[in-house]
C-alpha cells in the first residue's frame, strides 16, 4: 500500500518557515498544520492546504514557485518590511497578492474552507484568531 496524502499537526515552531499551515510534494503530499488544540480548526487548515496543493499541482505550479514568493514574503512580513518583493504592499495573506503564483489555487481553497467552517459552526473571527496567536498575535500565513 502507498500513502498518497499525509496530513500531520505539527508544533508551530517546527514549521519550515513562518507558517501555520503548509504543504510538500515529494513521493506524496504532505500536508502540516501547526497546533492550535481544537480538532475543527486544524482539520480546516489542513483542507485549505490540501486543495490549494492539488490545484497548484493539476495547473503546473510548483511547489518552488510558491516556496520562493512565500518565503520571502514572510520573512520581509516578519522583518516589519511594507513591501513584497513584486513590489506589492505586504498584508496577512500572501497568497491573495496578484503576483502569487498560487492565487487562484489559494483563493478557491480559502472560500472552501470558510464554506466548512459554517458548516462546523466555526467562527471565523474565532478560527483566525487561533492561528494569529501562534504568531505572537501578528497576522501571518497559510501558504
Amino acid at each position: 500500500m502507498k500513502t498518497l496524502i499525509e496530513v500531520r499537526t505539527i508544533p508551530h515552531a517546527e514549521q519550515r518557515y513562518p507558517t501555520w499551515a503548509d504543504w510538500e510534494i515529494t513521493d506524496r503530499i504532505k500536508v502540516s498544520v501547526s497546533e492550535v488544540g481544537c480538532w475543527r480548526y486544524e482539520y480546516l487548515a489542513a483542507m485549505h492546504e490540501l486543495l490549494e496543493a492539488m490545484l497548484c499541482r493539476h495547473q503546473g505550479i510548483t511547489q518552488e514557485d510558491v516556496d520562493e514568493f512565500d518565503i520571502d514574503y514572510e520573512n520581509r512580513r516578519m522583518a516589519g518590511e511594507r513591501l513584497a518583493a513584486c513590489g506589492c504592499a505586504i498584508t496577512d495573506d500572501p497568497g491573495a497578492d496578484v503576483h502569487a503564483p498560487y492565487r487562484a489555487a489559494h483563493l478557491y481553497a480559502t472560500g472552501i474552507e470558510y464554506g466548512l467552517a459554517k458548516l462546523l459552526d466555526v467562527d471565523p473571527k474565532e478560527y483566525d484568531a487561533a492561528f494569529i496567536a501562534l504568531d505572537g498575535g501578528v497576522a501571518g500565513n497559510r501558504k
